[in-house]
């Protein structure tokens, strides 16, 4: 002897479902924006514990030095012997504040940062890796409140 089992669509199952599956997008919302929310810190503390960061999005405000041909980095003036390297994935290469970046480096007055001043703030995922050169890169989503000087004594 077999029995069937059928399952009643009404109002009992459909009201089970629906806070349920309302529950589960809220939490999945949450989660998400949590997630997106970068963290607030500074080159310096991006150096001193890079464990820290790992993998994580962050955003810094930072100084650009760049030689104007391959050699690029952010720094803070707090603790300018190192600092991090900044990285632009080909689909990110393409917004606008990340072109004003890289028109600001290449682009106004001589390449690099001879003559200039360019600070902003970051923000990507950072990344370490204790045996590769770089060993710390931020793979850059945006850049805000970019500004640059240009004239002479900004950057010897």
């Amino acid at each position: 002897m077999r029995v069937a089992l059928q399952f009643r669509r009404g109002p009992l199952l459909v009201g089970m479902f629906l806070p349920l599956a309302s529950l589960l997008l809220c939490a999945l919302a949450f989660g998400r924006a949590k997630a997106a929310q970068p963290t607030d810190t500074t080159i310096c503390q991006l150096v001193k514990h890079p464990q820290e960061f790992n993998k994580k999005v962050v955003r810094v405000r930072a100084l650009v030095e760049s030689d104007g041909i391959e050699h690029t980095v952010l720094l803070d003036e707090s603790c300018e012997s190192q600092g991090v390297v900044p990285w632009v994935s080909r689909e990110n290469s393409e917004h606008s504040d990340i072109e004003k970046l890289h028109d600001a480096i290449f682009r106004r007055g001589r390449p690099g940062t001879t003559g200039k001043r360019i600070t902003g703030v970051f923000t990507g995922t950072f990344s370490w890796h204790r045996r590769k050169i770089p060993s710390r890169v931020l793979a850059l989503k945006s850049v805000a409140d970019l500004h640059v000087q240009i004239g002479p004594g900004k950057n010897p």
